[in-house]
């Protein structure tokens, strides 16, 4: 497999090809799809604001699992990252269903900011501000904000069981499928 040696900048890593077409895609799309995330996050009643969310990441994840569907060798194990983008894609969606599902989505969203620092931290090295913001978005993500999501999510599925006798989003518990 062809390794790409004379990339642009020294702070690269050397890697395969089809794995670097991947590392463009998700450098450029995660960072756009964050910045539309946070706007809605800004103003939740704007609702062109959230259907521009909602499409930017069913379609950032629609592309990347094609992508990894056409080039398999571009991650370690193809299957895990397809079984979790099917997953992370019906969760999603819960939303449709139930707009009290809108804000802890777009919350647990705010995870693609640690994501992109985890693939830069992979592929840049000697970024000490790389690794900072990692395992600082990491922390605040990952640690404090999923646990609360994940609670708050239940005691929601739980109100809505005891008070009405069903979920009035059909299948909540795939909810918490965004926080994988």
């Amino acid at each position: 497999m062809k390794h790409l040696t004379n990339l642009p900048s020294p702070f690269f890593v050397s890697f395969p090809a089809t794995l670097f077409a991947r590392i463009r895609f998700n450098m450029i799309f995660l960072p756009l799809v964050s910045v539309v995330n946070v706007l809605h996050l800004l103003d939740p009643t704007d609702e062109w604001r959230y259907w521009l969310m909602f499409q930017a990441f069913l379609g950032y994840i629609v592309l990347d699992s094609f992508i990894v569907f056409l080039k398999p060798n571009c991650v370690g194990s193809p299957k895990t990252i397809q079984i979790h983008h099917i997953v992370t894609t019906g969760g999603w969606c819960m939303q449709l269903f139930d707009q009290e599902l809108r804000k802890p989505s777009a919350l647990a969203l705010l995870v693609e900011i640690n994501t992109w620092f985890k693939i830069s931290k992979r592929y840049l090295h000697d970024s000490m501000l790389i690794d900072a913001f990692f395992y600082l978005t990491w922390f605040v993500l990952r640690v404090m904000l999923y646990p609360y999501l994940v609670i708050q999510t239940g005691r929601y599925f739980v109100s809505s069981v005891y008070t009405s006798g069903v979920s009035s989003s059909g299948l909540p518990l795939i909810n918490f499928s965004i926080c994988l």
